[in-house]
């Protein structure tokens, strides 16, 4: 769905079926968050496969947060890093289809788990330019730039 949302923008008809999908995926998502929590699991536990070796990150950095996860496949984030991607994605989603509300909506979802999440930041900064809310996207985007700029 992201590859034929990026490659075919037609105004619509991909994202709408993206929109549904990816609203799927927070549900179930969400659900496996809250059994964990109240399993009392730890949400942030990563496992990144390194050769034939399967290496577990705790996830206790919380000087990076999410942002760790940027990069690694679906398969090795945690259970928060796993929902953030799906809400940004969900949130560009809407953006593509001139949701920008909504679009905000959903980026302000993923932050709730991580209020330093780069790809929310600067993807929600993106609709708050669109809504005319400048001061708003600076903010993201600034906040964006300090973030970058300490990895």
């Amino acid at each position: 769905l992201k590859y034929r949302d990026t490659v075919i923008h037609d105004g619509g008809t991909y994202q709408m079926e993206a929109i549904e999908v990816y609203s799927r995926a927070v549900s179930l998502l969400e659900d496996m968050w809250r059994k964990m929590m109240t399993n009392g699991e730890d949400t942030r536990k990563t496992t990144i496969a390194h050769g034939n070796e399967q290496l577990v990150d705790d996830g206790n950095d919380y000087s990076t947060g999410l942002n760790r996860e940027l990069f690694l496949d679906y398969e090795s984030k945690s259970i928060e890093g796993l929902l953030c991607a799906v809400y940004c994605n969900l949130g560009k989603s809407y953006f593509m289809s001139n949701m920008f509300e909504r679009s905000v909506q959903s980026h302000n979802q993923c932050l709730s788990y991580d209020h330093k999440y780069m790809d929310a930041l600067s993807s929600r900064g993106q609709s708050y330019i669109i809504l005319g809310k400048y001061k708003e996207a600076a903010t993201d985007f600034y906040h964006v730039l300090q973030l970058d700029s300490i990895r």
